[in-house]
């Protein structure tokens, strides 16, 4: 081990102590619980990209996905690549690659709808068995934790 000559030797100043103020930690609360969120999305969101790759599906895809689902069982009818981009907050040609991919899988049939520019999607049943496992793998990785809501609300109380 190497040591320094004591002729060589810099004492550093050791800067103060600086606590936080209550106002200054209050003043602070909402980053901090932004960060606290962020960082358990993001592992939640490891967590469920785990689970998926074991059905061929990364996150996006599964996310689509699961939402052209949610909105079929809404609707009782076929919906848009419009209507899923819309549902994840996702823009409209990343939606309109993943759903290309979704159907050279064929986990969706999508045709044209009449009188318009747009896709008319449905699930396929190997789509609709997809969509079945795989969220129940979701569920599993998921059930050790608490929801994202009830850790912000905690950590945005006095």
């Amino acid at each position: 081990m190497s040591q320094v000559r004591k002729e060589e030797a810099y004492d550093w100043p050791i800067p103060p102590r600086r606590v936080e103020t209550a106002d200054e930690a209050k003043a602070r609360a909402g980053a901090r619980a932004l960060i606290s969120l962020w960082m358990r999305a993001n592992g939640n969101r490891r967590r469920a990209e785990t689970a998926l790759r074991a059905h061929g599906l990364s996150f996006p895809l599964w996310w689509v996905l699961y939402t052209t689902d949610e909105l079929i069982r809404e609707t009782s009818d076929a919906v848009s690549q419009r209507a899923v981009s819309h549902r994840t907050q996702m823009d409209k040609s990343t939606v309109s690659y993943l759903m290309g991919v979704l159907a050279e899988r064929n986990l969706v049939d999508r045709g044209p709808e009449f009188g318009g520019t747009s896709y008319r999607i449905w699930l396929s049943e190997k789509g609709e068995a997809l969509i079945a496992e795989s969220s129940q793998a979701i569920e599993l990785a998921m059930s050790g934790d608490r929801p994202l809501a009830t850790k912000i609300e905690f950590e945005l109380e006095p």
